[in-house]
């Protein structure tokens, strides 16, 4: 289980540093943002889930003219970025746009049926303990024909820092992800059509450790479960990560692997 009430703790304390390492987060939303490229929408109403800084908010803001943009997302200081990353840009005045902010949780969206066009989250949803409650959520605020695009993290993610882990603590202290068909399930039983599904690994390549630690650190994308454990912490927590990590080195290179799965899907139209 996610400890919301921390991660809401860990998410406003990295709203200041987000993007400085968010580079792998940066990636994802561009690859989600060319699949959205890729289908004929001209949305009026759309909902960032999980809109951290408010960058894809902006793209939104430039490139569809008099929409309503909801920027909504669990920490209040991200939303705060993201708050003056809109109001410093002229977009929303130019091309007729508002824009709201909303905090809150996604398992709990405090929205009218058929409200949206589009509902965009991007590396986000993994956030969620109960993804079925997002969905369902999600297709009662979407009007018919509505597209949901997402992207989330999937269980490879990080896998050599889980499986160092294991050994050192007979735990994995890395956060829980969904795999690929349990996604798929979920979404199939909420009765969305036109579902496009696909998977990406990407492969990070550090010079130490620490700098691992601090790109997870930097996101707020520490460990969430309310059963994480302590265990080391220091100089020699990191001394004994670098001795087990040498097995996955590649030269003097300590690597991180992502594992990204992409989806679009949309809301069946009840009147045909």
């Amino acid at each position: 289980m996610i400890d919301k009430i921390y991660k809401r703790k860990v998410f406003n304390r990295a709203a200041n540093s987000y993007e400085k390492f968010s580079g792998i987060q940066d990636q994802i939303s561009q690859n989600l943002l060319e699949k959205l490229e890729c289908r004929n929408i001209n949305p009026t109403n759309i909902l960032d889930l999980g809109c951290g800084t408010g960058k894809n908010g902006l793209h939104f803001l430039k490139k569809f003219k008099k929409i309503s943009l909801v920027n909504f997302d669990l920490s209040e200081n991200m939303l705060e970025q993201a708050r003056k990353k809109l109001t410093t840009s002229s977009i929303n005045f130019v091309n007729n746009s508002t824009n709201f902010h909303v905090c809150g949780d996604m398992e709990n969206l405090p929205f009218r049926d058929n409200l949206f066009d589009l509902v965009w989250s991007s590396s986000a949803i993994q956030w969620s303990d109960n993804l079925p409650i997002v969905l369902k959520h999600i297709n009662r605020i979407l009007k018919p024909n509505g597209f949901f695009i997402f992207s989330t993290f999937g269980p490879e993610t990080l896998k050599e820092l889980r499986m160092i882990n294991e050994v050192l603590y007979n735990h994995p202290k890395t956060n829980n992800f969904l795999d690929l068909k349990d996604i798929r399930d979920f979404v199939a039983l909420e009765g969305f059509e036109n579902s496009s599904f696909d998977v990406k690994s990407y492969r990070l390549d550090y010079a130490s450790v620490e700098d691992i630690l601090y790109d997870i650190k930097g996101v707020g994308a520490t460990n969430g479960n309310k059963n994480r454990s302590k265990g080391l912490r220091g100089r020699e927590f990191i001394n004994i990560m670098k001795q087990h990590y040498e097995k996955y080195m590649e030269g003097e290179l300590y690597p991180a692997t992502y594992e990204v799965i992409y989806a679009v899907v949309s809301k069946k139209n009840y009147k045909n």
